[in-house]
């Protein structure tokens, strides 16, 4: 029996046509025979060329469905068709373009008001980003271009929220630095830069202490009266976690005043043409999330007379003199007293890993199908948009894969970058990369990053957003505020060289265990990017739904935004072949 060619069934032509061969003569059946033997072969050739066919039909199909409402080309058509036919393949194209004309009359005004009523109005368009980013920027821009300590202070009283608000008070901080320097310059003849300069040199070879390292500070100084009494304060600011050097011992205290304290006052007391006026010299070990001075949280503070100092820094006085006649102050801030009351908790020994297990957990997926929309704006204007439609599947260590990816651009360069990537993880954490341009075959390439499109380039997901828990070593360094919420933070570093990044701290919300802020450092410990990040869930799923990433290094500003998303499709394997980016060109 064979199965026919047209109407799929089992076929009963070779019994019918041998029954009615038995009353022919010999001739007529020979010429029977010939003609059925050559007729069931190509059977076996017409399903493919049908199923080629159907597909290339169905495809003019839905390209004559959605002609009409694209050459009308307003909101209502495209509305219209996504109703009328919302199995169509251009269903996302329409919304792509409903949200581009709802956009277009207020980017073509240009302003704060424009941007703002958009906002309200269309909260959900995927250019609702784009509108806040430059609401922002327009904020800023007064800011910057007064470029004053009030102008900076002014601007982060009123928009503490603005994503350019770590800039500024990066700049705000610099500005108070350098006018502190004019002024102890001209009292006392104190190089307040030159100290700095010292104190950066002496930063890269310090030691940790009570699990923190000593040298990971920002530097800032101040001018402070105290009960009548006139102080000049180092703030050494850290971003992670201070508690233990306020409850360090007095061996632990000691250990400090040797590997750094006494170091700066050896910078410090001899610049100082006169110290009339300056009663004494304070050291502060403070902690800031964003290692501002303005929100710093003291932990460990050592005060030392003024002249005592400086005999101490002219080897005119000794270590345990000094430490007689200084003053030690410990602080807990609030985040970190021991609950009480009834509704306290006993206290746990919190370990990293654990915590970035459970937050993996909390967005755990089998596969997905995304599409978002990618926009960079470089320090100098310039701006890459794109538009990304990607799958991904866990394949569970099958066949040697962890996971594959296939990711497809719109709306970009496709001559000069990538049309689609494939991506294949093994169970090492190896990778490779398929890479389709608009024409020709798929290319194996070990260096992905060369056919990125631009917008992609500076934050690709899966190199710094999607790493397995087990890829990275993980240590619990604290809590922190982060907004209204409080968050745990934990430093993670890849085991794997080739990862773009030297380390990571993570910001995992208590109450929800999702990440909403990673801060990305490079090889020489320098913060390289920030990625804040906004949550959904769909279907029990936790999926992020926006991440706005800065690059404090270039001032490149990525904002990536979900548009449309399916968790837990099924998609099948054949998807994931360097064949399937070739079939859906």
């Amino acid at each position: 029996m064979k199965h026919c060619c047209l109407c799929g069934k089992i076929c009963h032509y070779d019994t019918f046509l041998l029954e009615r061969l038995n009353s022919m003569t010999t001739k007529r059946y020979i010429l029977a025979v010939c003609i059925l033997a050559a007729l069931l072969p190509c059977c076996a050739y017409l399903p493919a060329f049908t199923n080629e066919e159907y597909a290339r039909r169905r495809h003019v199909e839905m390209e004559q469905q959605y002609d009409p409402y694209r050459l009308r080309n307003t909101i209502e058509s495209y509305r219209e068709f996504i109703a009328k036919f919302p199995e169509n393949m251009y269903v996302s194209a329409a919304r792509a373009k409903i949200d581009d004309l709802e956009f277009e009359p207020y980017e073509k005004s240009d302003t704060i008001a424009a941007y703002t009523k958009f906002v309200e109005q269309y909260p959900g368009n995927r250019y609702a980003v784009t509108a806040r980013n430059r609401i922002d920027q327009a904020n800023v821009k007064d800011s910057e271009r007064i470029d004053t300590i009030q102008g900076y202070r002014q601007f982060l009283e009123k928009h503490p929220d603005n994503i350019f608000a770590l800039t500024s008070q990066d700049r705000l901080q610099d500005l108070e630095f350098r006018e502190l320097d004019k002024e102890l310059q001209q009292k006392y003849g104190f190089d307040l830069l030159l100290y700095r300069l010292h104190v950066s040199r002496l930063q890269k070879d310090l030691p940790a202490v009570a699990g923190i390292n000593l040298g990971d500070f920002t530097l800032f100084a101040s001018l402070e009266s105290v009960q009548g009494k006139q102080y000049f304060k180092s703030h050494l600011i850290y971003n992670a976690d201070l508690t233990a050097f306020a409850r360090a011992t007095a061996a632990q205290q000691e250990q400090i005043f040797d590997a750094l304290v006494a170091k700066l006052i050896g910078c410090l007391a001899p610049q100082f043409r006169s110290i009339q006026g300056i009663d004494g010299f304070s050291f502060v070990f403070a902690f800031s999330a964003y290692r501002f001075y303005s929100n710093e949280k003291i932990a460990l503070e050592y005060v030392f007379p003024a002249r005592e100092a400086l005999l101490f820094a002219q080897n005119k006085s000794d270590r345990s003199r000094l430490l007689a006649q200084s003053s030690v102050r410990q602080t807990v801030t609030a985040e970190e007293k021991p609950q009480t009351g009834a509704g306290s908790r006993a206290l746990v020994k919190l370990d990293g890993a654990d915590i970035m297990e459970k937050s993996a957990a909390r967005q755990l997926a089998q596969d997905f199908n995304v599409a978002s929309t990618w926009k960079q704006v470089c320090r100098d204007g310039t701006v890459h948009e794109m538009t990304m439609v990607e799958k991904w599947k866990d394949f569970n260590g099958a066949g040697g894969v962890s996971r594959k990816s296939v990711e497809r651009y719109i709306h970009h360069q496709k001559d000069l970058y990538a049309e689609a990537i494939l991506a294949v993880t093994d169970t090492s954490g190896r990778k490779q990369y398929w890479y389709m341009l608009s024409k020709g075959d798929p290319g194996l390439t070990p260096d992905i990053d060369h056919y990125r499109p631009p917008a992609e380039r500076d934050f690709p997901l899966a190199e710094f957003a999607r790493i397995p828990v087990g890829k990275e070593r993980h240590q619990y360094a604290g809590a922190a505020a982060c907004g209204s919420s409080q968050c745990y933070l934990v430093h993670s570093t890849p085991e794997s060289a080739a990862a773009p990044y030297a380390k990571k701290t993570s910001y995992i919300d208590q109450q929800s265990q999702l990440p909403v802020k990673i801060e990305y450092f490079d090889t020489s410990g320098a913060l390289w990017k920030t990625a804040h990040f906004d949550w959904q869930e769909i279907g029990g799923v936790w999926c992020w739904q926006r991440i706005v990433i800065e690059n404090v290094q270039t001032g490149a500003v990525t904002t990536i935004e979900i548009t449309d998303m399916q968790l837990n499709a099924g998609l099948p394997d054949s998807d994931f072949t360097s064949g399937a980016l070739v079939r859906s060109r």
